[in-house]
């Protein structure tokens, strides 16, 4: 999982959000006397090279959270859906896949992309109805389209793509979102997941590949023969609530190095205003062939969550016998910032902002054998979800503070 990210979410797009990346040199330009040499910027399809924020094509997209009401009829059931978009004229080959909250992958499946096309993806047809999008390279090209690219190889299992999954792959994948337990002999016995009944919890990356392979996440060959890393993905997501007797309401966002973030909260008031963090993290353990090595991502470390008020006021969570800080999320999950492990409101005002330092400390040292290579933060994105009145709500990303090429306090002194 780890290995995963330091490679594909490189520039990343965390939550969807692209990172272009740019080179160390910078074009040769022409001096003047009177002037300082202009400053250019370029772009490159090394997707590794920059710690850039933005909303750039990247070479992998991330949906940082999803929940589903696989139980529900579709017209009631909370659900997300993304679309996936290819910026440039060359076709490409789009790689999803489903991580439970604990980052392991479920379910994994290639998606064939025109020139400039777009695919949208329903993560309740996904997961309820087992049902991914139908696509094919032999799907017509548009007049500004390129008919072929030179990065893709081995088109003849591109040619039948997507439909019903076998209805015991469905159930699985099911099994493994709302209950974390897996089937698999080598699974038997392994939380790869935690329980919430009735919604499947989870994320989804997509990927830049060469080609139509069906080899594993898990296999370091796929991030070594698969992955490309070419800037030409981007996409969005709504989150639906559609049962009008607890909501009726959507949100959406575009679909990130981030060490530290400021986030916005606003909890209570006349119009029972509530804010919930939907956050996303890097994992701390190596992932094998058929492994279930996810223990330490269940709980990550937090750095330091700092709450403000409107009077300036901080305070920060505590352990209640201690009076230490203990602080752990998983790779993904949305909390209410109203209840623990946020730190309590001490006042009474309902709205300010929290200070939150994510980084899990596990790429304090680098290890070949670890997940971390090289010595950095973890990788986390945030969105900030907010509603009101059981009927209103917008998501937007958190204000990110320190990127991964950010030097801490003590490195520059």
């Amino acid at each position: 999982m780890a290995a995963k990210l330091a490679r594909s979410l490189g520039a990343l797009l965390l939550a969807g959000i692209p990172i272009a990346a740019s080179p160390q040199s910078a074009i040769p330009t022409t001096k003047r006397a009177t002037t300082a040499p202009a400053t250019h910027r370029i772009t490159t399809i090394e997707n590794n090279q920059s710690c850039d924020i933005g909303t750039y094509p990247a070479a992998t997209l991330l949906l940082p959270y999803f929940e589903v009401e696989v139980g529900k009829p579709a017209d009631q059931a909370a659900n997300t859906i993304f679309t996936v978009v290819n910026t440039s004229r060359a076709p490409q080959i789009a790689r999803v896949t489903i991580w439970t909250d604990y980052g392991y992958p479920t379910l994994w499946f290639n998606v064939f992309l025109t020139g400039y096309d777009a695919q949208s993806f329903s993560m309740y047809d996904i997961l309820a109805t087992g049902l991914t999008p139908k696509t094919t390279a032999k799907a017509a090209v548009g007049s500004r389209s390129l008919a072929t690219n030179s990065r893709l190889m081995g088109l003849d299992a591109c040619e039948t793509l997507g439909g019903e999954l076998p209805e015991e792959l469905a159930g699985e994948v099911r099994t493994m979102l709302t209950t974390g337990r897996a089937s698999a002999a080598a699974l038997i016995g392994c939380k790869v997941g935690s329980a919430h009944p009735s919604r499947a919890v989870g994320y989804v990356t997509v990927d830049a590949v060469n080609g139509c392979s069906t080899i594993s996440p898990l296999d370091s060959a796929y991030y070594s023969q698969v992955l490309l890393f070419d800037n030409v993905l981007t996409g969005d997501y709504e989150r639906l609530n559609a049962d009008q007797t607890s909501g009726n309401y959507a949100g959406g966002n575009p679909l990130v190095h981030i060490k530290a973030f400021a986030a916005r909260f606003i909890e209570g008031g006349t119009t029972n205003f509530a804010t919930d963090y939907a956050i996303w993290r890097e994992g701390m353990d190596r992932l094998g062939p058929g492994g279930c090595n996810v223990a330490a991502s269940a709980a990550m470390p937090v750095g330091s969550i700092i709450r403000f008020d409107e009077m300036e006021n901080p305070t920060v969570a505590v352990a209640a016998k201690s009076g230490a800080l203990s602080l752990s999320f998983p790779a993904t999950s949305a909390m209410s910032t109203g209840q623990a492990p946020f730190p309590p409101q001490v006042s009474n005002t309902i709205s300010g902002w929290m200070y939150l330092n994510l980084d899990n400390a596990a790429g304090a040292t680098a290890s070949s054998s670890g997940p971390y290579s090289m010595v950095r933060p973890s990788q986390n994105w945030v969105i900030v979800h907010l509603r009101a009145e059981g009927r209103y709500a917008v998501d937007y990303d958190a204000t990110s503070i320190n990127n991964g090429c950010t030097a801490s306090q003590s490195e520059a002194k």
